[in-house]
């Protein structure tokens, strides 16, 4: 089974943003949690992959899926060491560890409370069953399907985390179906942040992860529809402040899972003026943020995390210039439920 070093050390490899945020979760939440990323990880490392035609990703994902269940026609052992051999040459070695070391998380996961397992289980399967659906489909068509790709790879995390945090805390528990919307519209704003962080390396090998028709993936750039990347970071900044009003929902007597959450919300909020600082400009430019913004985000929620009041504050400054449009997270839920 793998120790909770190791998957501190895999975390590390396939993602230093989570690898620095998980750990301020309390235990086991943070154990738990570490394990669901992995399990994610596992699903996207398929998904991913250039090497696999969309038929045999459908054959990993499903036996992945009856691992995760405990059954199979073959052992996961050697599941494993089969989707090893078919990942391509260029991917990470950390994801190439991970795949390698699939027995040993799967291990455990069955070593935590059924109600936990259930949990992971289910999320992750809802995943997997989404991304298996967008491979079928050449290109995001419109909104709704942009919503059903955000959902399926992002807003479910949301939700296994806000199910995760109610097993932790009764307190949590009693709200958990007014935070439910507020999680799904929070994982739908980091995801549509990533979309638009990663835009130019996407359209680089032909994907665009936003509205176009199949042609005009190659296009999808900030340059090409600054009209559009601008509507799409004002619908991802209002996602984002979904996310605050779900943080600050959660216990104050809680400040790892409140932290947990504030320090992505705030980096998260800083891409996205990065992305739209470069959406202004006629010059290619990274829209990776900075260490040190990184550490200001850490030391700013760490002294204002007392207050919702001074953190409601801090977020308003940390976004100020960006365009902001507001859904509504009901709306947003009843849809995503008919998804599942």
């Amino acid at each position: 089974m793998l120790t909770l070093e190791q998957q501190a050390v895999h975390l590390q490899q396939v993602s230093r943003t989570f690898a620095l945020t998980i750990p301020v979760l309390p235990m086991p939440l943070a154990d738990w949690v570490g394990n669901a990323y992995l399990l994610c990880r596992i699903v996207d490392t398929i998904e991913d992959d250039p090497a696999l035609s969309c038929s045999i990703k459908q054959q990993h994902m499903d036996l992945f899926l009856t691992s995760l269940q405990g059954c199979g026609s073959i052992s996961v052992e050697a599941w494993s060491r089969q989707l090893a051999r078919c990942l391509s040459i260029d991917t990470p070695q950390g994801e190439q560890a991970l795949i390698a070391d699939i027995p040993s998380v799967l291990a455990r996961l069955f070593s935590f409370p059924a109600a936990v397992q259930q949990i992971l289980v289910q999320g992750v399967s809802i995943m997997s069953r989404g991304m298996s659906a967008q491979q079928q489909q050449s290109s995001i068509s419109d909104g709704n399907a942009l919503d059903h790709y955000c959902y399926h790879v992002a807003g479910v995390v949301g939700e296994l985390l806000t199910e995760l945090f109610s097993v932790y805390s009764p307190d949590i528990e009693q709200q958990k179906t007014g935070l439910l919307p507020l999680a799904v519209s929070f994982g739908e704003g980091l995801q549509l942040t990533n979309i638009l962080k990663d835009i130019q390396e996407d359209a680089a090998r032909g994907v665009c992860w936003l509205p176009s028709q199949p042609q005009a993936a190659a296009e999808c750039s900030v340059h090409h529809d600054r009209q559009q990347i601008a509507d799409y970071i004002a619908l991802a900044h209002g996602h984002l402040r979904d996310a605050v009003a779900f943080t600050l929902k959660l216990p104050k007597q809680e400040p790892g899972m409140r932290q947990f959450c504030l320090w992505a919300i705030g980096m998260a909020i800083l891409t996205l003026q990065r992305v739209h600082d470069h959406s202004l400009s006629s010059e290619a430019a990274p829209v990776k943020i900075s260490r040190r913004q990184v550490k200001g985000v850490i030391v700013s929620c760490r002294g204002a995390g007392w207050s919702n009041a001074l953190l409601r504050a801090y977020f308003r400054w940390l976004g100020r210039g960006l365009p902001l449009t507001h859904r509504d997270v009901g709306e947003l839920y009843r849809r995503v439920s008919a998804w599942k």
